[in-house]
């Protein structure tokens, strides 16, 4: 399978499940209405910090599992054996202690959920569903881990629209639906019990259950790069969930509702980032340092070229695309979040290339001391910004995401042209959006066609200003031979 056709698949993926997120939120609107949506987000925010293993767990297992994968490099295998045992040692303690944690706290962290006696009390019994979804992430990061490490994209990506569909489907059915936030929480559990049993035809357990010899020691080898990962992971939660506490805690779940719907949706857009670094990991994991700073540029620069125009149509049309989406009241309510949000978009589109690199080449510790250093100081942000107002909240996000992925690129060395090329399209984003309100009026008849002028014309300005960009984009669309193999023998997919 050449590369192209890897990232093809990874991002086929990606859109699909981001396209059935996106089309469930005016159904979960109607079925279970604003305050009960908002509770779900609040507590979705909660969980990532019983999951800060969940990513250093997920990367060894894709890293280590490449290294297995490859036959002609006995001590490459060795190595990749002794990693996973690790690894999996560590992923299954810190999913017990974590949980644990969960089942003990949650009556604390779900107290401020504010709404109707009814509602707390649907909160309270929603419990174990969190639980169970929170064990249930980690197998699947796991198992994900095990595909991605051989390959086997195709199957990653069928078993996760499988479990997406599952998870937001499941909740709606007769034999779970009450219109309950715990009938909710178990329909996505269920959901999630699938996608774990599905992905099981490619990624059985008894390949990665540890053996115990020596487990001290192979743990020794990996801990410093796992314990820098979760630290990140931490910071990580944090900076893409804190916002949303804030909000549910100071606010009301019905605010968080029409804060966190368009916030989300715009963020799933950041779908072609993930794909390539997805695609381009177990690559990291064993090329030299030139040849993955290069293959990180070209992808990071094919990112921006189609995620740019997307995030400027969504900026430039949010009031009828919102309406469309759901109703005329929610797009009064939601724009302002919705078009600073997709502005966000780009800031974590061109963080996730750098990021993954450094992860998938030991060079972990740089961001994770990057995110110890910023997390204070975006949570005082924060705390102040909510204060002022919601759209104040989603500024902090948003400019958080664009230091973030200026930081990333430096650290991962990036081609300046990719930096230059990425704070320009950030700076092009700001001010449509601040002329937003007033571009109509501006411009009049020929409004429209100028939006969607400006919309063909970004991503052709990048291909322009990025030698070898159009012959890259060529082979992601058309599949053609790259001139590099398949990241791992044998896949199938």
């Amino acid at each position: 399978m050449r590369l192209a056709s890897t990232i093809g698949i990874n991002m086929a993926g990606q859109v699909i499940r981001m396209a059935i997120a996106v089309a469930i939120v005016p159904l979960y609107t109607a079925w279970f209405g604003a305050a009960r949506f908002g509770s779900y987000f609040f507590l979705l925010a909660l969980m990532p910090y019983f999951q800060v293993h969940a990513l250093a767990t997920a990367r060894q297992v894709t890293t280590y599992t490449a290294r297995v994968s490859r036959p002609a490099d006995d001590g490459a295998r060795a190595e990749g054996h002794a990693g996973l045992d690790a690894s999996m040692v560590l992923g299954i303690g810190g999913s017990v202690v974590l949980t644990t944690a969960l089942l003990v706290l949650y009556p604390w962290l779900t107290a401020s959920i504010e709404g109707s006696p009814e509602l707390a009390n649907e909160a309270s019994r929603a419990r174990p569903w969190a639980a169970a979804i929170v064990l249930l992430d980690i197998v699947i990061l796991i198992q994900l881990g095990q595909m991605e490490g051989r390959g086997r994209f195709a199957a990653s990506n069928v078993s996760q629209v499988i479990g997406q569909l599952a998870a937001l489907l499941l909740p709606i059915v007769p034999l779970i639906y009450d219109g309950s936030l715990d009938r909710l929480m178990a329909g996505v559990a269920a959901g999630r019990l699938l996608q774990a049993g599905v992905a099981l035809r490619w990624a059985p357990f008894r390949d990665v259950l540890p053996s115990f010899a020596n487990i001290g020691q192979k743990i020794a080898r990996i801990g410093r790069e796992f314990s820098l990962m979760t630290v990140t992971a931490m910071c990580n939660a944090a900076s893409k969930t804190l916002d949303r506490i804030i909000v549910g805690a100071s606010a009301s779940a019905s605010a968080l509702y029409f804060y966190a719907a368009p916030a989300g949706a715009a963020a799933r857009l950041s779908v072609v980032g993930l794909a390539m670094g997805t695609s381009l990991a177990p690559r990291f994991a064993v090329a030299d340092h030139a040849e993955g700073s290069a293959l990180a540029g070209h992808a990071s620069d094919a990112a921006l070229a189609l995620t740019l125009p997307v995030c400027l149509f969504g900026i430039l049309f949010a009031d009828p695309i919102l309406t469309l989406w759901v109703d005329a009241g929610f797009a009064s309510q939601a724009g302002d979040f919705f078009r600073i949000a997709l502005a966000g978009v780009i800031g974590t589109t061109i963080a996730q290339l750098p990021a993954i690199l450094l992860q998938s080449t030991g060079r972990a510790r740089a961001i994770t001391i990057q995110h110890v250093i910023e997390i204070v100081p975006f949570a005082a942000a924060l705390y102040w910004a909510s204060g002022l107002s919601l759209t104040a909240v989603a500024l902090a996000v948003a400019a958080r995401n664009f230091i973030a992925g200026a930081i990333h690129m430096v650290l991962a060395r990036m081609p300046v042209r990719s930096i230059v090329l990425a704070f320009t399209s950030i700076l092009l984003l700001s001010v449509c959006i601040l002329l937003a309100p007033e571009w109509d009026r501006l411009i009049g008849l020929w409004a429209i066609p100028a939006k969607l002028a400006l919309v063909g014309i970004a991503p052709l300005a990048i291909a322009a200003a990025s030698p070898g960009l159009a012959a890259f984009m060529r082979r992601l669309v058309t599949g053609l031979a790259s001139g590099q193999p398949a990241p791992h023998r044998g896949s199938q997919e």
